[in-house]
C-alpha cells in the first residue's frame, strides 16, 4: 500500500492529451491529469456558493479520477495551481465549476451536484478569499472597517447582502433546475471523504479503485473467465482479485456484487483482468498464465485511487489557519442565519420527495 501511495506525479500540470495547459503548478497528482476521452455530449454543473468548498472538491476529484474540472469563468491563479482547465465547460471536463445561478438553456447542463456549506461558514470563507485569497485570512482590522475601500467590503452589509444571495442561489438551483441534482454538504465531505467521495463519484458513473486498480495499459482484447451457472465464478473472481490487485470485469452488470467488492461489474475490454461470462460462445482458454502474470502485474502496476487521494487530500487549497478568538457574527446575524438555512432545508426536503 505504501508503495503504491509514494508513486504521486510532482509536475506542472501537465495534461495528457489533445488540449495544452497553460501554467505550471507544484501538485502532487495521484496520477496525470487528462481529459475525458471520449468527452460526453453534455455537462455536468459543480453548483455552489462562493466559499462553501468548490476549489477543494475540485481537487479531490481529480486526485482520484485523474481527469481534469471545468470552470464556466478564468480564474488565473486557479490555473495555475493545478486546474489546467479553468474557462472550459464542456463534456470535456468531470465537471464544470460555477457559482451562479441555473443557466435559462436548459441544454447547458444535463445534471448538477449542488455543494451546500452552513451560510455563517461560507460568508466568512469568501469574505476571507476577497480580502486574502483563496487560502488566506482577512485581518482583523477588515472586519471593524467602517467604511469601504478598494477591493475590500464593509462586514456588516457584506454579510446581509450575502445571506441573500446564499438563499436565493440555493432555492434556485433546488427549485428550477430540471436536471437530476445530487446534493453534497460541505461538512459531509470533510468529516467522511470517502463515503462522501465515492456517493459523487457514484451519481457521475465513475468507478474508482480502493486497494485494487485497472490494467494499465489495458490490453487490446478482453480474456473470458467462462463457467456455467453456479460453478464458483464469483469466488474466483474474487481470489484473482486478491492475488493481482487488479479489478474483474463481467459481460453483465450486477448491482449487488459492484457492492460487494467487484467495482469493474459490466465492463468488458481490455482494462479488467478478466470478464466473467456464463456465454459459452465468449469462451476463451487463458494461455501461459504464468508468463502472462509476471509480465502485466510486475511492469504495469496501477494506481490506489481513493487510497492515494485521501492521503493528499488538504493539498494546496484548505485556509490553514483561523482565529480562534474572534468571532465577527453578531447575533442578529445568527438569527438571520438560523432563519435562512431553515427554508432552505424546508426547499430540499421539498426536492428530495418530488424525486423520490
Amino acid at each position: 500500500m505504501a508503495k503504491s501511495l509514494a508513486k504521486t506525479i510532482h509536475y506542472g500540470t501537465q495534461v495528457s492529451n489533445h488540449k495544452n495547459s497553460t501554467g505550471h503548478s507544484s501538485v502532487n497528482w495521484c496520477k496525470e491529469l487528462h481529459w475525458r476521452t471520449p468527452p460526453l455530449p453534455f455537462a455536468i454543473a459543480l453548483a455552489s456558493y462562493p466559499g462553501s468548498g468548490n476549489t477543494w472538491l475540485r481537487y479531490l476529484l481529480q486526485q482520484v479520477t485523474g481527469i481534469v474540472t471545468g470552470s464556466v469563468s478564468l480564474d488565473y491563479s486557479l490555473r495555475k495551481q493545478g486546474f489546467p482547465a479553468e474557462n472550459i465547460s464542456d463534456g470535456s471536463v468531470l465537471v464544470v465549476k460555477t457559482h451562479k445561478y441555473p443557466p435559462k438553456n436548459v441544454n447547458k447542463f444535463e445534471s448538477a451536484i449542488l455543494l451546500i456549506r452552513n451560510p455563517r461558514d461560507a460568508i466568512l470563507a469568501e469574505f476571507n478569499r476577497i480580502n486574502s485569497g483563496h487560502t488566506g485570512i482577512a485581518p482583523k482590522s477588515a472586519f471593524d472597517m467602517k467604511v469601504r475601500a478598494p477591493r475590500r467590503k464593509v462586514w456588516v452589509p457584506f454579510v446581509s447582502l450575502q445571506l441573500r444571495k446564499w438563499e436565493i442561489f440555493h432555492n434556485l438551483w433546488l427549485t428550477k433546475f430540471p436536471g437530476p441534482v445530487y446534493i453534497v454538504f460541505y461538512e459531509a465531505l470533510l468529516s467522511d471523504t470517502r463515503n462522501t467521495l465515492q456517493g459523487i463519484l457514484i451519481f457521475l458513473n465513475i468507478t474508482v479503485t480502493e486497494g485494487l486498480h485497472r490494467r494499465t495499459p489495458p490490453l487490446p482484447f478482453a480474456i473470458a473467465l467462462a463457467s456455467y451457472p453456479g460453478s464458483g465464478n464469483t469466488w474466483l473472481r474474487y481470489l484473482l482479485q486478491q492475488v493481482t490487485g487488479i479489478v474483474i470485469g463481467s459481460q453483465y452488470y450486477d448491482f449487488d456484487l459492484r457492492k460487494h467488492g467487484f467495482p469493474a461489474e459490466g465492463i468488458s475490454d481490455g482494462s479488467v483482468l478478466v470478464m466473467k461470462t456464463h456465454d459459452y460462445t465468449l469462451a476463451i482458454q487463458l494461455r501461459d498464465w504464468e508468463n502472462f502474470h509476471n509480465f502485466w502485474l510486475t511492469k504495469y502496476p496501477g494506481p490506489d485511487d481513493m487510497n492515494c487521494a485521501l492521503t493528499n487530500k488538504d493539498g494546496l487549497y484548505k485556509r490553514k489557519k483561523k482565529y480562534k478568538d474572534l468571532d465577527p457574527f453578531t447575533h442578529e446575524m445568527y438569527r438571520q442565519i438560523d432563519m435562512v438555512k431553515t427554508r432552505i432545508l424546508k426547499s430540499l426536503i421539498q426536492k428530495v420527495e418530488t424525486r423520490n
